[in-house]
């Protein structure tokens, strides 16, 4: 789809409001009711007029209507710097405001996605090894299993 505006900008939005969003995910597994799903790289751009509220839920929100991921899964979001290639991770909807406000010159943020597992869930593909990280594992009944003694699994950096 071609816009009239020489930026990008989508018609529905007034062009000095416009914000871009460029979100890049790279391949990852969707756990789907029917099974395992493998997804690969994607980029997106989003529009959104910055006159109006927009905020980490909307996003997510957003993102769901152009990727696909499971139940027990969501999207952890980092912001990154292109200059520096740093990234900040984006918790909350304060983070997000705080992201777009620093950006207001610049129009544009981007983005990196990962699809991860709701806290309180395990991939019923892996498990947890001795080192804290997932590794291949039987293939379970269910595609996401909530793990029955939480407080024995080690936290992932």
């Amino acid at each position: 789809m071609e816009f009239p505006d020489p930026d990008g900008c989508p018609p529905w939005i007034d062009p000095g409001n416009g914000f871009r969003l460029v979100v890049n995910c790279g391949s990852y597994t969707a756990s789907l009711d029917y099974g395992m799903l493998d997804i690969s790289e994607q980029q997106h751009e989003l529009w959104f007029d910055r006159g109006s509220e927009y905020d980490l839920d909307k996003f997510v929100n957003d993102m769901a209507s152009l990727m696909i991921w499971g139940r027990c899964q969501t999207l952890s979001v980092w912001v990154v710097d292109v200059d520096s290639a740093a990234e900040w991770k984006i918790r909350t909807n304060e983070h997000f405001a705080k992201m777009i406000k620093s950006r207001l010159n610049e129009k544009t943020a981007h983005l990196k996605v990962e699809v991860v597992y709701k806290e309180g869930f395990l991939s019923a593909y892996s498990s947890v090894g001795p080192s804290g990280l997932t590794s291949e594992a039987e293939h379970v009944d269910d595609s996401c299993v909530s793990p029955e003694h939480p407080e024995q699994i080690p936290p992932i950096d």
